[in-house]
């Protein structure tokens, strides 16, 4: 569910507007309060999962440059056995 920013803030504003409306009664004062505390999170949420999103989709090239690397270092020998020359056992 993709909700857009100004939706939120549009939210928070009207429960805002209900806390200060109801400070007098605790209860209803606090469910306003939480209620805001929530939308918060919501939207740092979505903003944490699209930087992360976008931190694999900037990581992605390199890892396929590493396994390109390590596949150039993967030689198959006379017998059709696979031989990695920086093995600690290479004989």
């Amino acid at each position: 569910m993709n909700i857009s920013k100004a939706k939120l803030l549009q939210r928070m504003e009207k429960e805002l507007v209900k806390a200060k409306v109801q400070m007098d009664n605790r209860e209803t004062f606090l469910r306003s309060i939480a209620n805001i505390q929530l939308l918060c999170e919501l939207m740092l949420d979505d903003e944490s999962t699209s930087s992360a999103q976008s931190m694999l989709l900037e990581q992605r090239p390199t890892v396929g440059m590493e396994l390109k690397e390590k596949a150039k270092d993967i030689k198959e020998n006379d017998n059709g056995f696979e031989h990695n020359p920086s093995s600690i056992f290479d004989f």
